[in-house]
């Protein structure tokens, strides 16, 4: 049985996505620069909480972003779900082949001028505890990190270790778009952490404002 979900889930999850995707409205919000960034498809690295971005992945699809995905074996389905929705996949984690995979970020931000996605608290967590990686690929790269989530008026939230949301049908759902942060070469790792940490949790709590 569940070799029969992962291979449903590898092969039929894009469809699932899309097509709960037409089952809500999405409105973007957030900061005006952020959102343009967005609009404009401009070179950033989009940072996502592990369990905020199932909204993401459907309203950024067909843009060719850069994404690394776990090399853990349910990595697998998530590798073939966002390749089917137009993402690159770079596989590497904290823990396993992370190293390389950051390097290929960094060296198609730094010099192809590509956006990127990463979830910092993943792939096992803890939730909503930012890894070095998002500020030392932005760091070395040079391009600034733009926080992303979102929000639904009806949800459901799973019993995972992320807490991973997903709207349901008829819900109206928000993205929202932080402000773009610059990462620079005098800051350590540790400011670095602490300031987009603080960002995005101050994401966070917009989303509860909105509900």
């Amino acid at each position: 049985m569940i070799r029969l979900l992962r291979w449903l889930g590898a092969n039929w999850g894009h469809l699932l996505l899309q097509l709960l995707g037409r089952l809500t409205s999405i409105t973007v919000k957030g900061d005006t620069t952020g959102m343009q960034f967005l609009a404009e498809e401009r070179s950033c690295l989009l940072s996502i909480w592990h369990g905020k971005m199932l909204l993401p992945l459907y309203q950024l699809r067909r843009r060719g972003i850069w994404m690394i995905v776990s090399q853990h074996r349910d990595g697998v389905i998530l590798a073939s779900v966002i390749q089917k929705l137009g993402y690159h996949c770079v596989r590497g984690s904290s823990t396993r082949g992370g190293k390389e995979a950051r390097e290929v970020l960094q060296t198609q931000l730094k010099d192809q001028g590509i956006t990127a996605l990463i979830n910092p608290d993943g792939p096992t967590g803890p939730r909503h505890q930012l890894k070095p990686g998002v500020v030392v690929i932005a760091q070395r790269s040079g391009v600034p990190i733009l926080p992303v989530t979102f929000t639904a008026t009806r949800s459901r939230e799973f019993n995972s270790w992320d807490r991973f949301m997903v709207w349901l049908p008829g819900s109206r759902s928000t993205l929202l778009v932080g402000a773009p942060i610059s990462i620079g070469e005098e800051m350590s790792v540790e400011d670095g952490i602490e300031l987009v940490q603080d960002r995005m949790m101050q994401l966070e709590n917009r989303c509860d404002q909105l509900n």
